[in-house]
Protein backbone atom coordinates (compact mmCIF):
# COMPACT_ATOMS: atom_id res chain seq x y z
CA UNK A 1 0.00 0.00 0.00
CA UNK A 2 2.50 2.32 1.11
CA UNK A 3 4.63 1.42 -1.75
CA UNK A 4 1.76 2.05 -4.22
CA UNK A 5 0.67 5.04 -2.89
CA UNK A 6 4.50 6.42 -2.66
CA UNK A 7 4.73 5.46 -6.50
CA UNK A 8 1.69 7.45 -7.63
CA UNK A 9 2.88 11.36 -6.29
CA UNK A 10 6.71 10.57 -7.98
CA UNK A 11 5.16 9.30 -11.19
CA UNK A 12 2.27 12.40 -11.14
CA UNK A 13 5.64 14.58 -10.46
CA UNK A 14 7.15 13.01 -13.36
CA UNK A 15 4.75 14.10 -15.53
CA UNK A 16 4.46 17.13 -14.57
CA UNK A 17 7.80 17.83 -15.10
CA UNK A 18 7.80 16.18 -18.40
CA UNK A 19 4.93 18.90 -19.48
CA UNK A 20 7.09 21.67 -18.07
CA UNK A 21 10.39 20.81 -20.09
CA UNK A 22 7.94 20.15 -23.34
CA UNK A 23 6.40 23.56 -22.98
CA UNK A 24 9.34 24.67 -22.25
CA UNK A 25 11.28 23.20 -25.77
CA UNK A 26 8.19 24.42 -27.25
CA UNK A 27 8.85 27.95 -26.21
CA UNK A 28 12.35 27.70 -27.09
CA UNK A 29 11.30 26.55 -30.10
CA UNK A 30 8.80 29.35 -31.00
CA UNK A 31 11.48 31.85 -29.95
CA UNK A 32 13.96 30.62 -32.30
CA UNK A 33 11.20 30.77 -35.28
CA UNK A 34 10.15 34.15 -34.14
CA UNK A 35 13.72 34.99 -33.71
CA UNK A 36 14.33 33.78 -37.33
CA UNK A 37 11.88 35.97 -38.80
CA UNK A 38 13.01 38.79 -37.59
CA UNK A 39 16.65 38.49 -38.69
CA UNK A 40 15.07 37.40 -42.14
CA UNK A 41 13.00 40.47 -42.04
CA UNK A 42 15.96 42.91 -41.45
CA UNK A 43 18.02 41.23 -43.80
CA UNK A 44 15.66 41.78 -46.51
CA UNK A 45 15.37 45.64 -45.40
CA UNK A 46 19.24 45.71 -45.35
CA UNK A 47 19.22 44.49 -48.75
CA UNK A 48 16.57 46.55 -50.18
CA UNK A 49 18.40 49.73 -48.97
CA UNK A 50 21.80 48.67 -50.08
CA UNK A 51 20.06 48.39 -53.18
CA UNK A 52 19.19 51.70 -53.33
CA UNK A 53 22.19 52.65 -52.35
CA UNK A 54 25.43 51.32 -51.26
CA UNK A 55 27.13 53.10 -49.65
CA UNK A 56 24.36 53.35 -46.91
CA UNK A 57 23.03 57.17 -46.44
CA UNK A 58 22.23 58.37 -43.17
CA UNK A 59 18.47 58.25 -44.05
CA UNK A 60 18.68 54.43 -44.38
CA UNK A 61 20.78 53.81 -41.59
CA UNK A 62 18.32 55.88 -39.73
CA UNK A 63 15.75 53.78 -40.48
CA UNK A 64 17.10 50.35 -40.38
CA UNK A 65 17.79 51.35 -36.63
CA UNK A 66 14.45 51.78 -36.29
CA UNK A 67 13.62 48.23 -37.59
CA UNK A 68 16.12 47.11 -35.28
CA UNK A 69 14.20 48.56 -32.44
CA UNK A 70 10.61 47.70 -33.87
CA UNK A 71 11.92 44.14 -34.16
CA UNK A 72 14.13 44.41 -31.17
CA UNK A 73 17.24 42.62 -32.19
CA UNK A 74 20.34 42.72 -30.14
CA UNK A 75 23.49 45.33 -31.96
CA UNK A 76 25.41 42.15 -32.57
CA UNK A 77 23.04 40.48 -34.75
CA UNK A 78 22.41 43.51 -36.86
CA UNK A 79 26.10 44.21 -36.56
CA UNK A 80 26.50 40.61 -38.36
CA UNK A 81 23.91 41.07 -41.17
CA UNK A 82 25.22 44.68 -41.74
CA UNK A 83 28.39 43.21 -42.48
CA UNK A 84 28.14 40.10 -44.05
CA UNK A 85 25.30 41.80 -47.00
CA UNK A 86 27.36 45.10 -47.66
CA UNK A 87 30.73 42.86 -48.20
CA UNK A 88 28.38 41.06 -50.94
CA UNK A 89 27.24 44.15 -52.25
CA UNK A 90 30.78 45.27 -53.08
CA UNK A 91 31.87 42.29 -54.45
CA UNK A 92 28.60 42.13 -57.00
CA UNK A 93 29.77 46.24 -57.29
CA UNK A 94 32.91 44.98 -58.30
CA UNK A 95 32.44 42.89 -61.07
CA UNK A 96 29.53 44.98 -62.44
CA UNK A 97 31.90 47.26 -62.70
CA UNK A 98 34.18 45.23 -64.22
CA UNK A 99 31.50 44.25 -67.04
CA UNK A 100 31.13 48.32 -67.53
CA UNK A 101 34.68 48.62 -68.18
CA UNK A 102 33.98 45.26 -71.08
CA UNK A 103 31.36 46.76 -72.72
CA UNK A 104 33.37 49.87 -73.02
CA UNK A 105 36.26 48.49 -74.35
CA UNK A 106 33.95 46.71 -76.68
CA UNK A 107 32.46 49.98 -78.16
CA UNK A 108 35.47 51.42 -78.22
CA UNK A 109 36.52 48.82 -80.58
CA UNK A 110 34.08 48.83 -82.46
CA UNK A 111 33.85 52.33 -83.08
CA UNK A 112 38.00 52.66 -83.97
CA UNK A 113 36.91 50.88 -87.43
CA UNK A 114 34.24 53.18 -88.12
CA UNK A 115 30.64 53.37 -88.29
CA UNK A 116 28.07 50.66 -86.39
CA UNK A 117 27.64 48.51 -88.28
CA UNK A 118 23.81 46.33 -87.69
CA UNK A 119 26.11 43.31 -87.03
CA UNK A 120 28.01 44.78 -84.42
CA UNK A 121 24.92 46.63 -82.84
CA UNK A 122 23.48 43.31 -82.68
CA UNK A 123 26.56 42.04 -80.71
CA UNK A 124 26.41 44.72 -78.27
CA UNK A 125 22.48 44.39 -77.59
CA UNK A 126 23.82 40.66 -76.80
CA UNK A 127 26.50 41.70 -74.37
CA UNK A 128 23.76 44.37 -72.76
CA UNK A 129 21.35 41.75 -72.59
CA UNK A 130 24.71 38.67 -71.40
CA UNK A 131 25.56 40.98 -69.06
CA UNK A 132 22.35 42.69 -67.59
CA UNK A 133 23.89 45.83 -67.55
CA UNK A 134 21.62 48.66 -66.99
CA UNK A 135 19.93 50.81 -69.84
CA UNK A 136 21.15 54.04 -68.19
CA UNK A 137 24.53 52.47 -68.00
CA UNK A 138 24.80 51.43 -71.31
CA UNK A 139 23.48 55.17 -72.60
CA UNK A 140 26.26 57.06 -70.79
CA UNK A 141 28.95 54.70 -72.20
CA UNK A 142 27.96 54.96 -75.43
CA UNK A 143 27.66 58.52 -75.59
CA UNK A 144 31.14 58.91 -73.99
CA UNK A 145 32.56 56.47 -76.53
CA UNK A 146 31.08 58.21 -79.33
CA UNK A 147 32.13 61.77 -77.86
CA UNK A 148 36.05 60.22 -78.14
CA UNK A 149 35.13 59.00 -82.29
CA UNK A 150 32.44 61.73 -83.45
CA UNK A 151 30.47 61.37 -86.74
CA UNK A 152 30.99 63.76 -89.35
CA UNK A 153 27.50 63.76 -89.93
CA UNK A 154 26.22 64.00 -86.37
CA UNK A 155 24.78 67.68 -85.52
CA UNK A 156 25.97 69.76 -82.99
CA UNK A 157 23.08 68.74 -81.09
CA UNK A 158 23.30 64.98 -81.47
CA UNK A 159 27.17 66.22 -80.40
CA UNK A 160 26.60 68.00 -77.11
CA UNK A 161 24.52 65.28 -75.91
CA UNK A 162 27.22 62.97 -75.42
CA UNK A 163 28.92 65.06 -73.14
CA UNK A 164 27.25 62.98 -69.48
CA UNK A 165 28.41 62.24 -66.34
CA UNK A 166 31.04 59.73 -65.62
CA UNK A 167 29.28 56.03 -65.39
CA UNK A 168 30.13 55.82 -61.73
CA UNK A 169 27.60 58.25 -61.01
CA UNK A 170 24.79 56.81 -62.42
CA UNK A 171 22.39 55.53 -60.03
CA UNK A 172 21.62 52.14 -61.58
CA UNK A 173 24.90 51.11 -60.82
CA UNK A 174 24.86 50.95 -57.82
CA UNK A 175 21.79 49.23 -57.47
CA UNK A 176 23.49 46.53 -59.51
CA UNK A 177 23.59 43.81 -56.44
CA UNK A 178 22.56 40.34 -57.98
CA UNK A 179 24.72 38.47 -55.76
CA UNK A 180 22.42 38.99 -52.72
CA UNK A 181 19.68 38.73 -54.68
CA UNK A 182 18.40 42.20 -53.95
CA UNK A 183 15.54 43.90 -56.41
CA UNK A 184 14.35 47.42 -55.92
CA UNK A 185 12.73 49.76 -58.00
CA UNK A 186 14.65 52.29 -60.35
CA UNK A 187 15.72 55.80 -59.28
CA UNK A 188 13.78 58.07 -61.58
CA UNK A 189 16.13 60.04 -63.67
CA UNK A 190 15.78 63.82 -63.75
CA UNK A 191 18.83 64.60 -66.36
CA UNK A 192 15.96 64.14 -69.03
CA UNK A 193 14.19 66.96 -69.99
CA UNK A 194 10.91 66.68 -71.46
CA UNK A 195 9.37 68.27 -74.43
CA UNK A 196 6.59 70.29 -74.06
CA UNK A 197 3.62 68.97 -76.30
CA UNK A 198 3.40 70.70 -79.37
CA UNK A 199 -0.24 73.63 -79.46
CA UNK A 200 -1.22 70.96 -82.71
CA UNK A 201 -1.04 68.24 -80.45
CA UNK A 202 1.32 66.00 -81.88
CA UNK A 203 3.24 63.61 -79.23
CA UNK A 204 6.51 65.13 -77.75
CA UNK A 205 9.61 64.05 -78.91
CA UNK A 206 9.92 62.22 -75.66
CA UNK A 207 7.33 59.97 -77.82
CA UNK A 208 9.85 59.43 -80.21
CA UNK A 209 12.63 58.04 -78.06
CA UNK A 210 9.42 55.25 -76.57
CA UNK A 211 8.50 53.95 -79.65
CA UNK A 212 11.89 53.59 -80.76
CA UNK A 213 12.73 51.62 -77.69
CA UNK A 214 9.73 49.30 -78.09
CA UNK A 215 10.54 48.75 -81.80
CA UNK A 216 13.75 47.81 -80.81
CA UNK A 217 11.93 45.60 -78.04
CA UNK A 218 14.15 47.61 -75.43
CA UNK A 219 11.09 46.39 -72.57
CA UNK A 220 12.65 47.61 -69.88
CA UNK A 221 13.83 50.71 -70.71
CA UNK A 222 10.97 51.81 -72.57
CA UNK A 223 8.69 51.07 -68.99
CA UNK A 224 11.09 53.61 -67.56
CA UNK A 225 10.36 55.97 -70.49
CA UNK A 226 7.05 55.34 -69.67
CA UNK A 227 7.02 56.55 -66.74
CA UNK A 228 8.92 59.54 -67.57
CA UNK A 229 6.31 60.57 -69.97
CA UNK A 230 3.51 59.66 -67.37
CA UNK A 231 5.43 62.49 -65.04
CA UNK A 232 5.51 64.62 -68.08
CA UNK A 233 1.44 64.36 -68.58
CA UNK A 234 0.37 65.20 -65.32
CA UNK A 235 3.31 67.93 -64.59
CA UNK A 236 4.87 65.85 -61.86
CA UNK A 237 8.53 65.43 -63.12
CA UNK A 238 9.64 67.17 -60.26
CA UNK A 239 7.99 65.06 -57.50
CA UNK A 240 9.17 61.82 -59.28
CA UNK A 241 5.80 59.60 -58.20
CA UNK A 242 2.32 59.30 -59.52
CA UNK A 243 -0.12 59.23 -56.26
CA UNK A 244 -3.90 58.52 -57.14
CA UNK A 245 -4.63 62.42 -57.68
CA UNK A 246 -1.77 62.54 -59.98
CA UNK A 247 -2.53 59.74 -62.07
CA UNK A 248 -6.38 60.84 -62.34
CA UNK A 249 -4.65 63.95 -63.84
CA UNK A 250 -3.08 62.60 -66.50
CA UNK A 251 -3.52 64.32 -69.97
CA UNK A 252 -6.26 61.35 -71.61
CA UNK A 253 -4.73 62.18 -74.91
CA UNK A 254 -1.24 61.63 -73.75
CA UNK A 255 -2.01 58.05 -72.49
CA UNK A 256 -3.51 57.51 -75.63
CA UNK A 257 -0.91 57.87 -77.28
CA UNK A 258 2.10 56.12 -74.94
CA UNK A 259 -0.54 53.36 -74.79
CA UNK A 260 -1.37 52.54 -78.32
CA UNK A 261 2.50 52.77 -78.93
CA UNK A 262 2.49 50.18 -76.29
CA UNK A 263 -0.21 48.04 -78.08
CA UNK A 264 1.45 47.98 -81.13
CA UNK A 265 4.47 47.35 -80.77
CA UNK A 266 3.96 43.99 -78.32
CA UNK A 267 0.90 42.65 -79.92
CA UNK A 268 -1.32 43.37 -77.42
CA UNK A 269 0.96 41.49 -74.91
CA UNK A 270 1.75 44.46 -72.83
CA UNK A 271 -0.49 48.12 -72.97
CA UNK A 272 -2.84 49.69 -70.52
CA UNK A 273 -5.38 49.07 -72.09
CA UNK A 274 -4.19 45.04 -71.61
CA UNK A 275 -4.27 45.30 -67.91
CA UNK A 276 -7.88 47.68 -67.94
CA UNK A 277 -9.55 44.56 -70.01
CA UNK A 278 -8.02 41.62 -67.65
CA UNK A 279 -8.70 43.72 -64.59
CA UNK A 280 -12.66 44.43 -65.49
CA UNK A 281 -12.99 40.72 -66.86
CA UNK A 282 -11.44 39.53 -63.28
CA UNK A 283 -13.68 42.15 -61.30
CA UNK A 284 -16.92 41.05 -63.74
CA UNK A 285 -16.07 37.38 -62.70
CA UNK A 286 -16.12 38.73 -58.92
CA UNK A 287 -19.13 40.75 -58.84
CA UNK A 288 -17.50 43.76 -57.43
CA UNK A 289 -17.05 47.05 -58.90
CA UNK A 290 -13.35 46.83 -59.14
CA UNK A 291 -10.58 44.17 -59.16
CA UNK A 292 -8.60 43.29 -55.96
CA UNK A 293 -5.42 44.35 -56.84
CA UNK A 294 -3.52 41.71 -55.25
CA UNK A 295 -5.50 39.71 -57.58
CA UNK A 296 -4.73 41.36 -60.82
CA UNK A 297 -1.21 41.36 -59.35
CA UNK A 298 -1.13 37.15 -59.25
CA UNK A 299 -2.99 37.31 -62.53
CA UNK A 300 -0.17 39.56 -64.42
CA UNK A 301 3.06 37.84 -62.24
CA UNK A 302 3.09 41.14 -60.02
CA UNK A 303 3.04 39.43 -56.62
CA UNK A 304 5.79 37.46 -54.44
CA UNK A 305 3.95 34.53 -53.71
CA UNK A 306 5.31 33.28 -50.36
CA UNK A 307 2.92 32.38 -47.60
CA UNK A 308 2.24 33.63 -45.13
CA UNK A 309 3.27 36.99 -46.71
CA UNK A 310 1.72 37.90 -49.63
CA UNK A 311 2.91 41.39 -51.44
CA UNK A 312 4.18 43.03 -54.84
CA UNK A 313 7.61 41.76 -56.14
CA UNK A 314 10.53 44.52 -56.10
CA UNK A 315 10.64 45.91 -59.28
CA UNK A 316 14.00 44.28 -60.70
CA UNK A 317 12.21 41.08 -60.05
CA UNK A 318 9.64 41.78 -63.12
CA UNK A 319 10.20 39.79 -66.62
CA UNK A 320 11.25 42.19 -69.19
CA UNK A 321 10.84 40.06 -72.22
CA UNK A 322 8.12 38.05 -74.09
CA UNK A 323 8.02 35.23 -71.59
CA UNK A 324 6.57 38.12 -69.08
CA UNK A 325 2.44 36.99 -68.45
CA UNK A 326 0.35 39.03 -70.36
CA UNK A 327 -0.40 42.77 -69.17
CA UNK A 328 2.52 42.36 -67.29
CA UNK A 329 3.93 45.55 -68.39
CA UNK A 330 4.12 48.98 -68.03
CA UNK A 331 4.32 49.14 -64.67
CA UNK A 332 7.75 51.34 -63.00
CA UNK A 333 4.19 54.27 -62.85
CA UNK A 334 3.00 51.87 -60.05
CA UNK A 335 6.02 50.62 -58.95
CA UNK A 336 7.89 53.97 -57.80
CA UNK A 337 6.57 55.28 -54.67
CA UNK A 338 8.47 57.40 -51.49
CA UNK A 339 8.90 55.60 -48.38
CA UNK A 340 6.01 56.93 -46.33
CA UNK A 341 4.00 56.05 -48.90
CA UNK A 342 5.28 52.42 -48.99
CA UNK A 343 5.21 52.40 -44.83
CA UNK A 344 1.50 53.03 -45.40
CA UNK A 345 0.48 49.94 -47.88
CA UNK A 346 2.94 47.44 -46.02
CA UNK A 347 6.47 47.92 -47.68
CA UNK A 348 9.74 48.09 -45.44
CA UNK A 349 11.87 50.84 -47.81
CA UNK A 350 10.55 53.04 -50.62
CA UNK A 351 9.07 51.07 -53.70
CA UNK A 352 6.19 49.00 -53.99
CA UNK A 353 8.30 45.67 -53.42
CA UNK A 354 6.80 44.07 -50.55
CA UNK A 355 3.65 46.03 -50.06
CA UNK A 356 0.23 44.58 -49.86
CA UNK A 357 -1.72 47.45 -50.51
CA UNK A 358 -1.99 49.65 -53.58
CA UNK A 359 -3.47 52.78 -52.52
CA UNK A 360 -6.22 52.68 -55.13
CA UNK A 361 -3.51 53.37 -58.05
CA UNK A 362 -4.71 50.52 -60.22
CA UNK A 363 -8.39 51.79 -60.27
CA UNK A 364 -7.45 55.17 -61.13
CA UNK A 365 -5.52 54.43 -63.95
CA UNK A 366 -8.41 51.80 -65.11
CA UNK A 367 -11.04 54.90 -64.57
CA UNK A 368 -9.21 57.13 -66.55
CA UNK A 369 -8.53 54.51 -69.23
CA UNK A 370 -12.00 54.00 -69.66
CA UNK A 371 -12.54 57.51 -70.48
CA UNK A 372 -9.76 57.49 -72.63
CA UNK A 373 -11.50 54.57 -74.95
CA UNK A 374 -14.70 55.45 -74.05
CA UNK A 375 -17.23 54.77 -77.27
Amino acid sequence: MSNATSDGPNHGGEERRDRQVAAQGESRSVYRTSLKRRQACYEQAVRTAIANQFPLGPEDRQTLRRLQQALKLPNDVTRSIDRRVSALAAEEEGRYQALLQQYEDELQRLLETGPLSDADRQRLTQKRSQWQIAPQDADVIERQVRARYPDPAATSDEMAATQLEPVAASPAVAGRVGAIQVWHPEVVPHQLELPEESPEGDRPASYERLEALLQATQWQAADQETFRCMLHACDRTEDGWLDRAAVEAINPASLRAIDQLWHRYSDGQFSFKTQRDMAQAMAQQQQQPTCDPLQFGLRVGWLLWDRPFLGFKYYRQLTFDRTAPEGHLPAQWFWTIPLQQALKCGGLTAGRGGCAKDGGLLAALHGVLDQVYSP
